[in-house]
């Protein structure tokens, strides 16, 4: 594809639901690039979930701002946050398929 930027809404358009391991810098920057495509509605909504290692909080640091810095200063609504999903444990909840 010719831009970045179409290839991650094809992603979006495409999968039932993201997965963001732990790691490096670019996948909390494709991340909240995602979170942003549904956001402003340019997305689907589907599920994003940010899987941290056990006793590895990497995506709880990134929320900690969001919700401490951006969310405070009014740049997102605090709603944003029921866009995505933390955990660390990789079992489908229950009852879900």
């Amino acid at each position: 594809m010719k831009y970045f930027f179409t290839r991650k809404l094809m992603l979006m358009k495409e999968v039932g639901c993201l997965r963001g391991p732990a790691g490096w810098l670019r996948n909390a920057g494709r991340m909240l690039e995602l979170l942003t495509l549904q956001q402003t509605g340019k997305a689907e909504p589907a599920p994003i979930v940010l899987l941290d290692l056990p006793g590895d909080p990497y995506w709880e640091g990134l929320e900690r701002f969001l919700k401490g810095e951006v969310t405070r200063r009014g740049l997102v609504d605090s709603d944003d946050g029921a866009l995505y999903r933390i955990t660390d444990d990789v079992a489908w909840p229950s009852g879900r398929s």
